[in-house]
């Protein structure tokens, strides 16, 4: 009758009715599963540590084979990985100031209690050691041996490494902590300081940049550290379902060969 309103049959109405209700449940089913699911997610890392986590003029976006596997972990997740970069003593802070939804790893100052979650698990290994030049003739088992030696740091070095080592840099005025490594490689092969502590793959990554020093000098490793189980150097979130979703999402890349693919390519 020239309105424009198209008329249904009976029969095709009720089948439009009965129809309706299966649609909302299964947009309401979507909307429970999904609200990961392409949600952007802020984490933030050092920026100086590589071979896991670079940014520089060549990968402004950051690179690295921890940076990676974490992106790789939430993907896997449904979640788009937005990274943010601070120096390694102020992961923190971003976190505690609501900059930032997860940290590369926690430390004494986000405790659990206070409503941080923390992977079940490290996302990497690292290997922290001390470093001397073999020609030093220096002898360390432990480290309280470090007393009264001139020994550069990473920056946080004293909360990362328990309670022996910062009794033992206590008070110490040759103790430095510095993000700065390629100062670090050269104070110690010009003979600056006695020991360089730090993670080993950092160490030799940076020891192949640095040429204001003869790098070609040997070294000896002390392996004075123990291996210890420390949450706080884990990744850590402000929500415990990202938490959950980090976790998952990182077995997930373990079985699928997907992490050891990422710390191959940076292990050549």
């Amino acid at each position: 009758m020239g309105t424009g309103v198209v008329t249904m049959r009976g029969g095709a109405w009720r089948a439009r009715r009965l129809l309706a209700p299966a649609a909302v449940i299964a947009a309401a089913w979507l909307a429970a599963c999904l609200p990961a699911a392409a949600r952007e997610v802020t984490i933030v890392f050092a920026y100086s540590l590589p071979p896991y986590v670079m940014r520089d003029s060549s990968h402004p976006e950051g690179s690295g084979f921890e940076f990676e596997i974490f992106r790789a972990a939430l993907a896997a997740r449904g979640y788009t990985m937005k990274p943010a970069f601070a120096e390694l003593g102020r992961l923190g802070l971003a976190l505690q100031q609501g900059l930032a939804d997860g940290a590369q790893r926690g430390g004494p100052d986000l405790p659990a209690s206070a409503g941080y979650h923390y992977a079940a698990g490290p996302t990497v290994s690292y290997e922290d050691v001390a470093i001397t030049l073999r020609r030093s003739g220096i002898a360390m088992h432990d480290p309280a041996d470090l007393r009264s030696r001139r020994v550069a740091a990473f920056q946080g070095a004293k909360s990362y490494l328990g309670p022996a080592y910062a009794a033992a840099v206590a008070g110490n005025p040759d103790y430095l902590e510095t993000a700065d490594e390629k100062r670090k490689i050269a104070l110690l092969f010009d003979a600056r300081i006695d020991v360089y502590v730090g993670d080993i793959n950092i160490f030799r990554y940076y020891r192949g940049l640095a040429s204001s020093a003869d790098t070609s000098q040997e070294v000896v490793i002390h392996r004075i550290f123990p291996a210890r189980p420390d949450p706080t150097g884990h990744a850590v979130f402000r929500d415990a379902r990202l938490r959950d979703d980090f976790d998952a999402g990182l077995q997930e890349i373990r079985r699928n060969g997907t992490y050891a693919r990422i710390v191959g390519k940076y292990r050549k």
